[in-house]
C-alpha cells in the first residue's frame, strides 16, 4: 500500500478567511454581494465540526452590522446570507472589525483591522503551497508505482521521492515557526501550534496537553480535523481499531471540558457510516454525560437509530396479544421488564425459555415481569410454543409478520433471542443478559 511508503500530510482546514473582535461594545460590519433572495445575514460560530447561527440581522443591499455588548467568544465564526451556505469564515476576538466579501465566489473577503486575519493569510498560503507539494510527490509515487518496478528499484525511487519532500517539509516547518514566534498570543497562532511538526509526531505525543484542556481549541474545526488526522495515521483502517483508539482518546480528553465534547462529536460521525450501533452508543453516551449541552441533544437527535441502548428509554411497543387484544409496554411501568424478541422457530430461544421461566417463578412476586415479543407469522404454532414452554406471564405480543416485524424493526433486531432489561421507569439497564447473569441482574434492581 502506498501509505506504507509515505509519511506526506496534508492541513486541509475547512475554514476560509476570517475577521476578529474583544471587549466592550464591539462592532462586526461590513459589506458583501450576492446575498441572493435573502433579507438577512447570519452569524454563526464553529463549534469543532459543528456550525450553530448565533445571530442574524437585516442588510441593506449587502450592508449590515453586529453589534454585541462586551465581546465575542474568540474563535472562528461564519457569515451567511443563508444558513450553512455559502461562507466568510471570520476569527471574532479583537476590537471592532470591517469586511466585506462575495458570497458568489467561495466567501472571499478582505477585512480591515485584523492581525489575526493578516497572520491567517500568511498562514493559509504556506498551507496552500504545502499541499501542492503533497499532492506533487504523490503523484509521483503512483507514477512510480504503475511502471511495475522490482521491489528494490520501487523502494530506492521511493526513498528518495521521501528524502525530498521531508526536506520540503523541514522548511515548512521551520517557515511555520517563524510566523509563530512572531506573532505570540494571537488565536490562529494557538492553531498553528496544534499542527507544527505533525508529520513527525508520535502517537502517543499526537496531542499535546493544551488540547485536552484549552477550550478556546473548540472554536473551530482545527481540534475535529486533528482527530480525525489522528484515526486515519495512526489506526487500522477496521472498527475494532477504531474502537479501540476512540477508548483511548476518552481516556485522555478530560470529563466536563468542551474538548471532551468535541471529541464525541467528531468520533460519532466518523463512525456513523460504517456502524450506526457504535454512533448510537456514542450519542447516548454523550448526552448522558452532558445532558444540558444542545450539541448533544442535537447529536442524539441526528443519532442512526440502531437498537436502543443501556441509559437510553425504550422506545414504546403496542402488539396485539394471543387474544388479539392490544398489550402496551407501557403498561407495565413501575416494573422490571424483559423485553424478549424470540420465536417458535428459534432453537436457540427455546433453550433459553427454561432460564427465563425461572427468574419469572423467582422474582415475579418482587415487582418482574417479560414482555415476550414473538418473530412468528404462524399464530398456532406461537401458541403451541408458549403451551409447551411454559411461559406463564400474560404479556405475549405479536403481529405474526415475521421478521418483517415492526417492533423488531423497531429495535433493529437482527438476531435472536434478543433482550433488553428494562428498570421500572422505562429505560435499558442491560441487553442480552442470559441464565445466571439475568437473575444477578434482578437481584441487584429489585434490591434483593
Amino acid at each position: 500500500m502506498l501509505k506504507n511508503h509515505f509519511r506526506f500530510f496534508i492541513i486541509a482546514f475547512l475554514l476560509v478567511d476570517f475577521v476578529t473582535v474583544n471587549a466592550q461594545d464591539v462592532l462586526v460590519k461590513g459589506q458583501v454581494s450576492n446575498t441572493g433572495t435573502s433579507k438577512y445575514i447570519y452569524l454563526s460560530k464553529l463549534f469543532g465540526n459543528k456550525v450553530n447561527v448565533v445571530d442574524s440581522v437585516k442588510h441593506t443591499e449587502g450592508e449590515f452590522s453586529f453589534n454585541k455588548p462586551n465581546h465575542f467568544e474568540r474563535g472562528f465564526y461564519k457569515i451567511s446570507a443563508v444558513p450553512n451556505g455559502t461562507s466568510v469564515t471570520l476569527i471574532l476576538g479583537e476590537p471592532n472589525v470591517k469586511i466585506s466579501g462575495d458570497l458568489a465566489e467561495g466567501g472571499k473577503a478582505s477585512i480591515e483591522q485584523s492581525q489575526e486575519n493578516a497572520v491567517y493569510i500568511t498562514y493559509q498560503q504556506l498551507n496552500d503551497n504545502q499541499n501542492k507539494v503533497s499532492t506533487f510527490f504523490q503523484k509521483q509515487a503512483e507514477q512510480l508505482r504503475s511502471q511495475q518496478l522490482s521491489e528494490p528499484v520501487f523502494q530506492k525511487e521511493i526513498d528518495k521521492l521521501q528524502a525530498k519532500f521531508d526536506s520540503l517539509s523541514i522548511s515548512y516547518n521551520q517557515s511555520s515557526a517563524t510566523i509563530i514566534a512572531q506573532n505570540p498570543g494571537l488565536f490562529i497562532t494557538k492553531v498553528m501550534n496544534m499542527f507544527t511538526n505533525i508529520d513527525t509526531a508520535k502517537a502517543n505525543t499526537f496531542f499535546r496537553e493544551a488540547e485536552y484542556k484549552d477550550t478556546e481549541l473548540c472554536n473551530g474545526d482545527m481540534l475535529s480535523s486533528k482527530i480525525s488526522i489522528y484515526f486515519q495515521r495512526y489506526l487500522n483502517p477496521d472498527i475494532a481499531s477504531w474502537k479501540q483508539g476512540l477508548n483511548t482518546l476518552l481516556t485522555q480528553f478530560p470529563a466536563n471540558t468542551n474538548n471532551r465534547q468535541v471529541l464525541y462529536l467528531t468520533t460519532i460521525d466518523m463512525f456513523a457510516p460504517y456502524d450506526q450501533d457504535i454512533a448510537r452508543e456514542l450519542a447516548v453516551r454523550y448526552m448522558k454525560e452532558y445532558p444540558q449541552s444542545s450539541y448533544a441533544k442535537q447529536a442524539f437527535a441526528n443519532a442512526p437509530k440502531g437498537s436502543p441502548t443501556v441509559g437510553e428509554e425504550a422506545p414504546l411497543i403496542s402488539l396485539a396479544g394471543v387474544d388479539g387484544k392490544i398489550i402496551h409496554l407501557k403498561s407495565l411501568r413501575g416494573k422490571v421488564v424483559l423485553l424478549d424478541f424470540w420465536a417458535s422457530w428459534c432453537g436457540p430461544c427455546r433453550q433459553e425459555n427454561p432460564n427465563v421461566v425461572r427468574a419469572y417463578s423467582t422474582y415475579k412476586s418482587k415487582g418482574f415481569t417479560v414482555f415476550s415479543v414473538s418473530l412468528d407469522d404462524n399464530k398456532e404454532k406461537w401458541q403451541a410454543a408458549i403451551v409447551k414452554d411454559g411461559l406463564v406471564w400474560p404479556n405475549h405480543v405479536s403481529d405474526l409478520k415475521g421478521w418483517k416485524s415492526s417492533a423488531a424493526a423497531l429495535y433493529n433486531v437482527k438476531g435472536i433471542p434478543a433482550t433488553f432489561l428494562l428498570d421500572k421507569k422505562g429505560v435499558v439497564v442491560a441487553t442480552n443478559l442470559r441464565g445466571e447473569a439475568l437473575e444477578q441482574k434482578l437481584k441487584e434492581l429489585l434490591n434483593e
